[in-house]
């Protein structure tokens, strides 16, 4: 199953390397944006340093994807001590996330997988999920934290989103 969901995202990030398109969300199945998505985003995204690479916009450790209280979505409800984890001045997002404390801590960027990409880096992104794919072969949401760096960000304040599972999965 992990070669399928893979390949899901390897297939979505070369799709989008043939538009025109500047960014795109490559998301789960079951990622529900909140109501407005475009708008806080936008926000977020003007905040970010010019050089990023892609932002992840609803973990499951921090919108409390095991309480799944619906009446917290779009804000901060961690399910683990986010004390330390440095965020930008505005409260929007974490920086500076070192993929080692995000690993050792279990943060892992899915539940659901959601993040916006920008095109300038979509070729770093795809080599370094596959790169690390063929070492460890793990799912992608442990993926994608191994492969954190100094450019990739994670919503924190709204949280953009939240996992609506919808009776399993599409395979």
């Amino acid at each position: 199953m992990h070669q399928i969901s893979y390949e899901m995202i390897v297939n979505n990030l070369n799709l989008f390397k043939k538009t025109t398109f500047d960014y795109a969300i490559i998301c789960d199945d079951d990622f529900n944006p909140i109501n407005n998505l475009l708008e806080e985003l936008n926000k977020t995204i003007d905040l970010l340093p010019n050089n990023w690479r892609c932002i992840h916009l609803c973990p499951g450790y921090l919108w409390g994807r095991i309480y799944r209280d619906y009446t917290k979505i779009g804000h901060l409800n961690p399910e683990y001590n986010m004390d330390g984890i440095p965020y930008h001045a505005s409260g929007r997002f974490y920086m500076n996330c070192d993929k080692n404390i995000y690993v050792n801590k279990h943060f892992w960027l899915g539940g659901p997988i959601s993040f916006v990409i920008d095109k300038k880096y979509v070729d770093s992104l795809l080599n370094d999920f596959i790169n690390k794919y063929n070492i460890n072969n793990h799912n992608n949401d442990v993926i994608l934290t191994q492969i954190l760096n100094e450019n990739d960000f994670i919503c924190r304040e709204p949280l953009l989103g939240f996992e609506n599972e919808q009776g399993g999965t599409t395979f």
